[in-house]
């Protein structure tokens, strides 16, 4: 083989590799954070909180959060929580970042139905606690709030309500 037909190869070769990456920063990232995590369930609360503290640096974790970390709660129908598999927060809470950079909110559950993500907003934490707000995940810059609880309680209670409502159907 001549040297311009095996630089050809190796240029041929070289642009397959590229394709196959992204070139978003945002997408690059979630890339490279699927491959190294590859996502598998998370047995143990243990890892649960593990996984809950890697983006909730610097604050401190609800009880009640960690009753439900702990408790091993996987149904939860119709919302799917985002600790409960590998790498799945990581991945929205980056999605989140980057489509809302002004708000610091950390993903708790998925709506499987619509694409509303549950979070704790962070910046809005107040007496009564964290506030959980549903986030419309993809939409316009300041429409992305459709409800807020004042606390994690409040949250789990009515979701509790709506999660029996829902078999029911």
């Amino acid at each position: 083989m001549s040297t311009v037909a095996r630089r050809e190869r190796l240029n041929e070769r070289a642009r397959h590799r590229r394709s196959r990456f992204p070139t978003d920063p945002l997408e690059r990232a979630l890339t490279i954070h699927q491959r190294r995590t590859r996502r598998r369930p998370l047995t143990t609360a243990r890892e649960r909180r593990r996984e809950l503290r890697q983006l909730w640096r610097g604050y401190r974790l609800p009880s009640a959060l960690l009753a439900v970390v702990d408790a091993n709660r996987e149904l939860f129908d119709p919302w799917a929580w985002a600790f409960m598999e590998r790498g799945v927060s990581r991945s929205w809470h980056l999605i989140l970042r980057h489509q809302y950079p002004s708000r610091t909110l950390i993903p708790l559950a998925r709506d499987k139905e619509t694409n509303h993500v549950f979070c704790l907003d962070v910046a809005a934490a107040g007496p009564d606690g964290v506030p959980v707000v549903a986030i419309n995940a993809f939409t316009t810059l300041g429409n992305e709030q459709v409800v807020a609880w004042p606390n994690f309680d409040a949250f789990m209670k009515v979701n509790e309500w709506y999660h029996v409502r829902w078999l029911r159907r």
